[in-house]
Parts: structure tokens; sequence; C-alpha cells
């Protein structure tokens, strides 16, 4: 199974209503994440979570913005790509506000030049 295919259908399956990394906690239900040591939490919209939520799924994986564009707006012509390589970028920036706002510098999302994104714990700490 290609891998957006793969995390598409864990989203709408509901396989795993939430999914961690370190001390962050996803909750599908109200697309919300939350620091599980502090108790902060935020809401996301659903894109937002849908971006974060591969990321956590790919646990440190390197994810491309092709792979996040064709994951969200799957049922687009081809020629579309171009544009939504920035729609993409725009949400990476939102949800890394978000994430800082929650987690602080615990889990960072991380730009590997000309490659994609990764989520990634601070060094030093060990993922849960």
């Amino acid at each position: 199974m290609e891998g957006r295919d793969l995390f598409h259908s864990k989203l709408e399956t509901g396989v795993s209503r939430e999914s961690s990394f370190g001390n962050l906690k996803m909750d599908v239900r109200n697309q919300s994440i939350k620091n599980i040591q502090t108790g902060v939490s935020e809401k996301l919209s659903k894109s937002e979570y849908q971006i974060l939520w591969i990321l956590v799924r790919a646990q440190g994986n390197i994810i491309t913005e092709t792979e996040f564009s064709d994951f969200l707006y799957e049922d687009l012509p081809d020629s579309m790509d171009l544009p939504l390589s920035d729609t993409v970028k725009v949400f990476m920036n939102k949800v890394r506000r978000k994430l800082e706002r929650v987690m602080g510098t615990e889990i960072q999302i991380s730009t590997e030049h000309g490659m994609g994104y990764r989520l990634q714990l601070e060094s030093g700490k060990e993922e849960a």
C-alpha cells in the first residue's frame, strides 16, 4: 500500500484514535494536541491536524512536500501540485507555531532541505 493511502486509510477508519510522540498526544476526535506532561493543549484545523498526524505516524522519518500535497489534496489533478507546495509550507508554519505553544522546544518539525520535513525530539531526549 502506498504511503499516503496507508495514512489516509488509518485516518478514515479511525484505527488510531490517539497517537503520541514523546510527551505529545494527539486526539483525532477533538483534532487537538496536548502536552501530557504539562497539560497544555490546543485545537488544530483539519489540515493542520492531518499534517502533524502524518509526521507523528512517520516516527522521525522524512515526509516530502509532494507526499503531504498528495495526501491533503489527492482529488486534484497533478497540474495543481506547484501551488499546493506553497500551501503545505503555510500549513507547516501554522503547525509549527501551535506545536511550539504546546510543547515548547521539546518536539520540533525540522526542514530537511531538498528532502522534506521530519518530527524530532529535542536532542538528548528519548522518544516515549
